[in-house]
This record gives C-alpha cells, sequence and structure tokens, in this order.
C-alpha cells in the first residue's frame, strides 16, 4: 500500500511539472493586478465625439465628390449585378462593367422579380473604385470574403442584416458600418411626391446621410472569423447588437480601430491582436476570452462585472498592460456581508460626487437586497446578480448626445455583483447542512 501511495505521490509530481512546464510558455498576464484605472469619463467621451465627427465628415466628401462636375453625368446610369437565384430569392455574385458612378452604388431590394436577400461569398473581392455601398433591408447576409481588399470605405445596411461571413471585409479600405432608419423604397416614395425619379445616388446618399447611425444593427447575430481582418474600420458599435461570440481574428490588425461596443460573452483568439489603442465597451459579462485575444493591444474598458472576475478572464489574453485602464463598475462581496456599496471606481471616473450620483436596484433580493437609498445592501445569497443602475443615464447625460450613447449602451443598464461563501462557510453548509439553515 505504501508503495502504491509512493508511485501516486510521484505521478502526481511528475504532472505538476510537466504543467508548470507548459504554463511558462503561454501568453499570459498571469500576474496582472489590473492596477490602472481606464481613462476619466472626460476622455472617453471626447474620443468617442471625435470618431463620430470623423465618420460624419467623411461621408460629407464622399457626397462632395459625387456631387462635382467630373462625376454628375454619370448619375442617371444604374449599375448590373451579377446574381443567382434560389426559389424567388436572389443573391449578388458580382458587379457588371458599364457607364455609371462605381463610387457610389445602390443594391436593389428587387432584380427581375427576385428579392434580393444576400451578398454571395466574393461577390466584391478585390474591386477598386467604390467607396460606398447601400444594401437594402431584404438582405440578411454577407458572404465569406464579399468585400475582401475592396475599397469600399462605407456600408450601409438596414435592421435586417443577420449575418456577416468570414473574412468579408479582410483587407479592405472600410471605415464605416451604418445602419439606417429609413428604407431606401420610402426615400424612392417620398423623393417621386417632388417630382424625383429614376436612379438618384448623390440625392439618396445625402438623406441616408442624415437618417443613419454608425451603428451595427440590432437584428445583427453573426460574425465570422476574420471578419474585418486588417481593414480600417475605426468604430464597431454593436451594443444594441445580438452578437454574442467575437470569433477568432475578427479584428485582428485594425489598426485604426478605436471605439468598441459589446455585449459578447466569448472573445475568440487575436480577435483584437495588434490594434494598438482601443477603447472597449463590454456590456455584458464575459463568460471567456481565448488566448491573446488582446494580443499587443492597450485597452480602455469599461466593464459591469467585478474587477477579480475580468482579472481571472484576462489571463491568457496577453494585452499590453503598461498602457491599458479598466473601469470595472461591478461589486464583489462575501455571504452575510453588509453595509454601502463601493464606489471609488465611480468616484476616480466621475468625481468624488459620484457617491451622490449614482443609486442601484437589485433584480434578486435573495442574492442580494439594497435598501431604498440605492446604495446599502445585504448580501442574501450566493450567485451573481444583475443590478439595474443609473451609470448610463448619468452617460447619457454628461454626453448630452442620444447617439453616442446608443452607440455606446445600446439597450443595456446593468452592472454585476458576486456574492460568494468565505472558506468556513461553505464548510458550514457541507458539514452541517448549513444550506437548510444557514
Amino acid at each position: 500500500m505504501k508503495k502504491f501511495l509512493s508511485l501516486l505521490l510521484a505521478a502526481c509530481l511528475l504532472l505538476s511539472a510537466v504543467g508548470m512546464q507548459a504554463s511558462a510558455t503561454e501568453p499570459t498576464n498571469n500576474d496582472l493586478e489590473l492596477s490602472g484605472n481606464a481613462h476619466s469619463v472626460a476622455d472617453i467621451q471626447d474620443r468617442i465625439a471625435k470618431s463620430n465627427a470623423l465618420c460624419k465628415e467623411k461621408t460629407q466628401e464622399l457626397l462632395q465628390r459625387i456631387k462635382s462636375e467630373d462625376t454628375v453625368n454619370a448619375q442617371s446610369a444604374e449599375p448590373e449585378f451579377y446574381y443567382t437565384v434560389s426559389g424567388k430569392e436572389a443573391t449578388i455574385t458580382g458587379l457588371k462593367r458599364g457607364y455609371f458612378n462605381k463610387e457610389v452604388l445602390f443594391v436593389p431590394e428587387v432584380i427581375d422579380g427576385y428579392k434580393v436577400t444576400a451578398i454571395g461569398d466574393s461577390a466584391f473581392v478585390d474591386e477598386q473604385g467604390m467607396a460606398f455601398i447601400y444594401l437594402p433591408e431584404t438582405v440578411k447576409t454577407i458572404g465569406n470574403a464579399a468585400f475582401k481588399s475592396s475599397s469600399v470605405e462605407m456600408v450601409c445596411v438596414n435592421e435586417n442584416l443577420r449575418e456577416i461571413g468570414a473574412y468579408a471585409f479582410e483587407n479592405s479600405k472600410l471605415c464605416y458600418i451604418y445602419t439606417t432608419q429609413i428604407s431606401l423604397s420610402e426615400i424612392i416614395e417620398q423623393l417621386q411626391e417632388y417630382g424625383y425619379n429614376g436612379y438618384n445616388p448623390a440625392l439618396w446618399l445625402e438623406i441616408l446621410s442624415e437618417t443613419s447611425l454608425a451603428v451595427f444593427p440590432t437584428s445583427l447575430t453573426t460574425l465570422g472569423k476574420g471578419c474585418f481582418k486588417k481593414s480600417t474600420i475605426e468604430m464597431a458599435a454593436m451594443g444594441a447588437t445580438k452578437v454574442e461570440r467575437i470569433p477568432n481574428e475578427s479584428f485582428y490588425g485594425c489598426n485604426n480601430l478605436v471605439l468598441v461596443s459589446v455585449k459578447a460573452k466569448y472573445i475568440g483568439k487575436n480577435a483584437f491582436s495588434n490594434c494598438d489603442d482601443l477603447y472597449f465597451f463590454q456590456l455584458e459579462l464575459l463568460e471567456s476570452v481565448s488566448k491573446d485575444a488582446f494580443r499587443d493591444t492597450a485597452i480602455q474598458m469599461v466593464y459591469p462585472g467585478a474587477r477579480s472576475q475580468l482579472k481571472k478572464i484576462l489571463k491568457y489574453s496577453a494585452f499590453d498592460e503598461r498602457d491599458s485602464g479598466f473601469l470595472c463598475l461591478g461589486f464583489e462581496m462575501k455571504y452575510k456581508d453588509s453595509g454601502k456599496l463601493d464606489l471609488r471606481e465611480y468616484e476616480d471616473a466621475f468625481g468624488e460626487d459620484a457617491a451622490s450620483v449614482f443609486q442601484f436596484t437589485s433584480r434578486n433580493s435573495e442574492i442580494l437586497r439594497i435598501e431604498r437609498d440605492g446604495q446599502t445592501y445585504t448580501a442574501t445569497g450566493a450567485g451573481t446578480v444583475s443590478l439595474q443602475c443609473n451609470f448610463f443615464e448619468a452617460f447619457k447625460d454628461e454626453m448630452k448626445d442620444e447617439d453616442l450613447y446608443i452607440f455606446i449602451c445600446g439597450d443595456s443598464s446593468s452592472v454585476y455583483a458576486t456574492v460568494s461563501y468565505t472558506f468556513w462557510q461553505q464548510l458550514i453548509r457541507i458539514f452541517l447542512f448549513g444550506w437548510l439553515w444557514y
């Protein structure tokens, strides 16, 4: 028996040594403290405002360009597309050559009686000279490598887009994805009342620029691997979407990307590697972040959970510790704890009067009970609980810009508190049947 135990102990030590060797070669932020705070709210607001202004400025530049004398004569010629048919639906597979202004393209809702529902794989791969493309509300899918290595700078979509395929915009000149609040058919119908008929991209673009936001559509559910890899995208406003997974290499090498807003639970390998300086608004608790997800990227992250939980999640993400900062809005406490919520993170970001501004409401009083003052708590159970918070409303008031609020928050207004048992409380629950009475 002693011999058996000795062998077992030796095996455990050997496995431990192998494990230590393996972990030594893993890229890791194993000793990270997340000691730095994200830039102040004023700095973050300034970054968002500048990005939003640049987005509008780029649109106006394009608008002036297509209104110039050099291109005005080509405005009435309507582009033609190659397509395939399945049932009563059409998938765009390419652009025919012809006499039209290629710089601004509007894909029609219907081609020869078939409803356009998708942009096919490699449909516009390597397509040059194209700066803006409008996808109608009938389009639900952008296929794999659809705009790979193309010159497209802006894509305007509607609220029915559900999927962006793998490598869809890899190596493209894409800067912004817009979501329009009005369909092209509605625009055409309104213009006809004023005597404007036919294909008129300059006028259509002018109206769309006034009725669109530089955000991803709320209908979006799926991103493909490497979908924006090494593109020039500047904002990825996904806070109001249904996207829960950011797959591998989604934004790898996007050096111009400065603002990201997501509710994702999973972030894949190298998803945001080599993105330089990134402002990252995470609106839900992360469940998994793969190795090298933020390799060589300095991030300023606003996070709705506790700092200790984020520390565990980012362990192998390999972000640039020296230039990164984190604003963690969540809380952690032990079972049966009571007192005032610790608002030091809020004070660092918003100033000393934060304690008099922010209030919280528990969505599960069986785990955490919060009194009417919005800050006094009692931990009544164990687990993670969502707290209704006026943080985002206060942020909205500070920004004084509804568009920017939508960009950051979507429909989110939650932070999270985690209540856990101490070692002795665990012993009571296990050995003294504490789950029945404690």
